[in-house]
């Protein structure tokens, strides 16, 4: 099938300008739903409320706990080192962007 669609992309938009031609074909794989070839965006913003948070960050800290065990009992590889320094990175980086309250007046402790 890919083949097919190069083809018929190649035929179609052999003499248009190459703006032209990037549209013909964009417009093409979009008519015929053709995921395949389609470009994703990623998507930048989230509506995330604190409990959606604080169930990823549970999940993280869970992820990181079974990952810390396995490097305590000897399975040392690059990508488990490298995956744990990601986790423990995004969770600092949580932990930073949260807003910790303080009272404004005295409160004794105890």
């Amino acid at each position: 099938m890919h083949s097919e669609v190069t083809e018929l992309e190649s035929a179609m938009a052999h003499s248009l300008s190459n703006d032209i031609r990037l549209c013909a074909i964009a417009l093409y794989r979009n008519t015929n739903m053709d995921v395949e070839f389609r470009i994703m965006k990623p998507n930048k913003k989230f509506e995330l409320d604190v409990r959606d948070i604080e169930i990823i960050e549970q999940a993280l800290r869970a992820k990181a706990g079974r990952r810390g065990m396995a490097i305590a009992s000897g399975e040392t590889s690059k990508k488990l080192k490298e995956e744990m320094h990601e986790i423990q990175d995004l969770l600092g980086r949580i932990h930073n962007q949260k807003n910790w309250y303080s009272p404004k007046e005295f409160t004794p402790g105890g």
